[in-house]
């Protein structure tokens, strides 16, 4: 996503790409642990029904992932608000001790990689919302919107 994007980022959004990059590259992928998730709980996958009960929809991406994915994207993405009350690091603690709080398991390497983790979910909304904008020529404000949300969470993540 880096390559297909670099050219329409500024040396600012260069260097917070790369820095989340060279944070996930030092993430041993294999000590994560695996399972099947869903992979892209966002606010347009996620519909509250008049229960109270929230229905998570749109499984196209779902798969063998490691377990942290689903707590990474909530992270960087579903509890983005663009306020920007809480950083990215006090909204992974938020999520991991709400898993943990239900009874979930994460392993200890799992829950230390975390927050990089979420950091490179914020990196993929920066990149993506920018090949949505110049390379697909999407719905620019909600690419704009992904820009947005990527960006402030890298910067405050990375400063």
């Amino acid at each position: 996503m880096y390559q297909a994007t670099e050219q329409y980022l500024d040396e600012q959004g260069k260097q917070l790409a790369r820095q989340a990059i060279d944070r996930y590259d030092s993430i041993d992928v294999k000590k994560l642990e695996h399972c099947f998730v869903h992979g892209d709980i966002i606010a347009t996958n996620t519909l509250k029904g008049s229960d109270g009960k929230i229905w998570i929809l749109d499984f196209a991406v779902s798969n063998v992932y490691p377990k942290i994915q689903e707590l990474a994207v909530m992270t960087s993405s579903l509890l983005a608000d663009g306020s920007n009350s809480l950083s990215l690091k006090e909204r992974a603690n938020r999520v991991l001790q709400a898993y943990l709080s239900a009874n979930g398991r994460i392993a200890g390497y799992d829950q230390t990689v975390l927050l990089d983790y979420a950091i490179a979910g914020a990196a993929m909304e920066f990149l993506g919302g920018h090949k949505a904008k110049h390379i697909d020529k999407e719905d620019v404000e909600e690419s704009e919107h992904w820009i947005s949300i990527g960006k402030q969470a890298l910067e405050e993540a990375l400063a």
